[in-house]
């Protein structure tokens, strides 16, 4: 009997032994599940990030042409604010606008003359005066036909027109026309230059150019990059002869063998060329954006389906299976932790929102990107909204509230919040839902945090330098327009008038040849300083340029106020200005014009205060006058 009995258990031990395979194939097909998705949700991240890059290298190439476009407007802004440029007050200009250290793979500035008759356009001022530079002075322009063409189709649309291809002069002067083989791409940006600020042809004094090397210029921009990505870019204006402007050269191990990149096209138009720009990844990129999870899954699901399947084969031996038990717990705490360092090794802060109980943990990375130490903050949703910047947190619940409705496909938002030291940082939050409920709500998120702050202070700064004026540091000329037809559509909706005032400083030439560059400098700051103490804050005071300033008053009552306010202008401008035991004295002649009693167009109201001034100038100077038709 007793050996009837062992032999029964015996029997039994060896035919549960199915069980634990059962469990063990199912885990196994259940992990490679997971892990599918998982890699499909990853590869689609990846593309994603990879789409946003080309996207933003499309953006990047064609803010450079902007910004070269912008140069040319404050260069010809010059010439249309002055009677006559010499060749000092070009080249000290264009020094201030640092386009070397801005703007690499720009090879010159310079400033074409028409000639009487039209039939020669030599080069007469150029910067930086270098000695390859200053060797093409004098060059006639119109001798080669693609410059020729270029000058020709700007002056007739009164806009920036890009060059064909050519040898840039600088690199063999003898060479005319044409780019010869094995030569370095040259483009030339032209701008015409009309007398007086006037848009008719016939009154085109010049050209205003910049010759760049677009291939250094590429280079430059795509230099310095942290997460490296292939580019090639092709001049397609002409389909019958497409030339490379530019090919990046990236290190060998950037496409191992066997590993395929993927391609990304873009075709963009500016200044009259299209251009063909191919986005290629790399190996680097691959592995920056893409999780490393997919192996943990395989990791976790073949230990826990082991786990399972062990622990229903030791229901038949407790003692054994106690054993196994408590190792392995032991593995999973060590491939809990490897997890955990596997995410910390990113670079950015991890978080982990748990939306049902309202608190977010964050982990060490998060904390010592904002100066904080392992053991501050707790881990509470309220904690994390007092650091952020009050202006951003509506923003902030705004997407997140998007995003769990389903509105939005990713979750990403920019905003500042409050570092330890008291600063204000600038970062971009990404996160997704990984967890629901059995009835379909998101109750759990994670996420990353990553610090953009150099990469917003870098936009602050182009800003400021397109749209102040770097002297006096009030708004330039392009400012000026934007706020001006703003005030025009403010008083077309909602009624009210405002007044424009043309400010040009009599006896200021003088002033500036006579004691240079650096008193003239100082005498345009302290005018800037006394109009701003006499106009109010919501009026604006701008520089066109040389010693032209623009006032816009909003909301002017009366004729009579209009006058005081002018009075007053004019007798702080004449008050003498005390320079380094020099003492300067200027006057100015104002015209002023009123929206809508003078029109609702921005250029006709700054031509007609501008007529107006030179009225007051005739009188004798030191005085004002309101424009009057003919």
């Amino acid at each position: 009997m007793r050996r009837l009995l062992f032999r029964l258990v015996r029997f039994l031990r060896h035919r549960l032994l199915v069980l634990p395979v059962v469990v063990f194939v199912s885990g196994g097909l259940l992990t490679y599940a997971s892990w599918a998705a998982f890699d499909r949700l990853a590869q689609s991240e990846v593309q994603h990030a990879f789409s946003l890059r080309a996207d933003q290298t499309i953006d990047r190439f064609q803010r450079r042409f902007s910004s070269y476009q912008d140069t040319l407007d404050a260069i010809r802004a010059l010439f249309v604010a002055s009677d006559h440029v010499d060749h000092e007050e070009f080249i000290d200009f264009v020094g201030t606008l640092s386009f070397d250290t801005r703007s690499p793979g720009v090879v010159a500035l310079g400033y074409i003359e028409l000639f009487e008759g039209g039939q020669q356009a030599p080069i007469i001022y150029i910067y930086p005066e270098n000695a390859r530079n200053v060797s093409i002075l004098g060059l006639d322009s119109f001798k080669d036909p693609v410059r020729k063409s270029a000058m020709s189709e700007a002056t007739q649309t009164n806009k920036p027109v890009l060059s064909n291809p050519v040898l840039l002069f600088q690199n063999d002067p003898g060479i005319i026309s044409g780019v010869p083989p094995n030569q370095p791409l040259g483009y030339l940006l032209y701008l015409p230059v009309n007398a007086a600020g006037s848009g008719k042809l016939s009154h085109v004094t010049g050209w205003v150019y910049m010759a760049f090397r677009l291939d250094e210029a590429l280079a430059a921009m795509f230099d310095g990059e942290t997460v490296v990505l292939d580019y090639e870019i092709f001049d397609t204006t002409n389909p019958a002869d497409v030339r490379p402007v530019f090919q990046s050269s990236i290190a060998p191990d950037a496409r191992p063998h066997g590993f395929s990149p993927r391609v990304a096209e873009r075709t963009v138009s500016m200044l009259g060329r299209s251009w063909h720009v191919r986005v290629f990844s790399t190996w680097q990129f691959q592995q920056a954006f893409e999780p490393p999870t997919g192996g943990w899954i395989v990791v976790l699901g073949v230990i826990v389906s082991t786990f399972l399947a062990l622990l229903s084969w030791l229901f038949l031996d407790r003692t054994r299976g106690l054993r196994l038990i408590r190792r392995m717990n032991h593995q999973l705490r060590n491939s809990e932790q490897r997890w955990k360092y596997a995410l910390e090794g990113a670079g950015d802060g991890v978080w982990d929102y748990d939306l049902r109980q309202g608190k977010i943990h964050v982990s060490a990375r998060w904390k010592q990107m904002l100066g904080y130490e392992p053991t501050d903050l707790p881990d509470s949703r309220d904690s994390w909204s007092d650091m952020i910047h009050p202006e951003d947190y509506p923003v902030i619940e705004k997407t997140l509230a998007g995003y769990i409705r389903g509105d939005l496909a990713d979750y990403a938002v920019e905003y500042r919040m409050h570092c330890k030291d008291g600063s204000w940082k600038w970062v971009l939050a990404r996160g997704m839902v990984v967890e629901r409920s059995t009835s379909g709500v998101a109750v759990r998120m994670v996420g990353t945090t990553t610090d953009i702050s150099r990469m917003k202070a870098s936009e602050e700064l182009i800003w400021r330098q397109a749209n102040f004026d770097a002297l006096t540091g009030i708004p330039n000329r392009r400012m000026f327009f934007e706020r001006l037809q703003m005030e025009i559509q403010r008083v077309q909706r909602y009624g009210g008038a405002f007044a424009l005032l043309f400010i040009d400083l009599d006896e200021f030439k003088e002033v500036n040849d006579q004691r240079g560059h650096n008193i003239g400098d100082e005498v345009l700051k302290s005018i800037t300083d006394r109009l701003l103490g006499l106009v109010r804050s919501t009026d604006l005071v701008a520089r066109l340029g040389g010693d032209e300033f623009t006032i816009i008053m909003n909301q002017v009552s009366s004729d009579a106020d209009l006058e005081i306010i002018v009075q007053k202008i004019l007798a702080a401008v004449q008050s003498p200005i005390q320079l380094d035991g020099f003492t300067a004295s200027v006057s100015a002649s104002i015209g002023v014009v009123t929206c809508p009693g003078d029109g609702f167009n921005a250029d006709e109201l700054l031509n007609k205060s501008d007529r107006a001034m030179y009225v007051a100038k005739a009188k004798g100077k030191n005085q004002w006058q309101r424009y009057q038709s003919s």
